[in-house]
């Protein structure tokens, strides 16, 4: 059997995504509502910064939800940027 390899996704300015983001082997990524507070408290400046905007969010234990329209930066950029922020300590 082969695997398929996922296409790659369309990328520019004022496209629509939605974004998921789970964690290694589908474990917990927010311990608590102050987990998930202070995520949504830091969604807001990367995006602003960006030029894009944040129209719904979903967070789950194991992962999160984002629908969001791209500004001027790549989305894979923001990605690493969000990700490598909430893998600190």
């Amino acid at each position: 059997m082969t695997a398929m390899l996922r296409q790659a996704r369309l990328d520019l300015p004022g496209l629509v995504h939605h974004v998921i983001t789970r964690g290694i082997d589908r474990r917990n990524i927010f311990r608590d509502s102050g987990d998930r507070a202070r995520f949504v408290k830091s969604l807001g400046e990367p995006v602003v910064r960006a030029g894009a905007r944040l129209y719904a969010w979903s967070l789950v234990s194991n992962h999160f939800q984002l629908l969001l329209r791209r500004g001027d930066r790549p989305l894979s950029a923001r990605r690493r940027d969000r990700n490598r922020t909430d893998a600190q300590p």
